[in-house]
């Protein structure tokens, strides 16, 4: 038996560009004993991994700049980041079978409220 040839595989890296900056992460944090990474892609898609028993969660929130602003501001940011935090967090008590309070059903009560209006209001623009 002779040997075996294998064709050459070209290498991939020297035809992919470099992209640099694209994702930062904003903090890691751990709740109820679960890694949660904060992270942001071009500076508006506000993305959270959770890793709840051995399983990951995804969530994301993508916020734009006012208009006329080609960025949004550290403190713009930074109320993101907390946003997409508080969802992580919700989404490690839900995992983890903890109960809700009132004030936290108060609150998921006006936020699907408001939702839905606006979800009524995007079918008529569409249509």
């Amino acid at each position: 038996m002779g040997k075996l040839k294998l064709p050459k595989i070209p290498d991939l890296f020297k035809k992919s560009k470099k992209v640099e900056g694209r994702i930062k992460v904003l903090k890691v944090v751990y709740y109820r004993d679960c890694p949660i990474y904060l992270m942001v892609t071009d500076g508006q898609i506000f993305q959270y991994f959770a890793i709840i028993k051995k399983s990951l969660f995804f969530g994301y929130n993508v916020i734009t700049p006012r208009k006329g602003k080609t960025s949004l501001t550290e403190h713009e940011t930074n109320i993101a980041a907390a946003l997409i935090l508080t969802g992580a967090t919700t989404t490690v008590d839900l995992q983890l079978g903890a109960k809700e309070n009132k004030s936290t059903k108060d609150i998921i009560k006006t936020f699907e409220k408001g939702r839905k209006g606006f979800d009524k209001k995007r079918k008529k623009s569409v249509n």
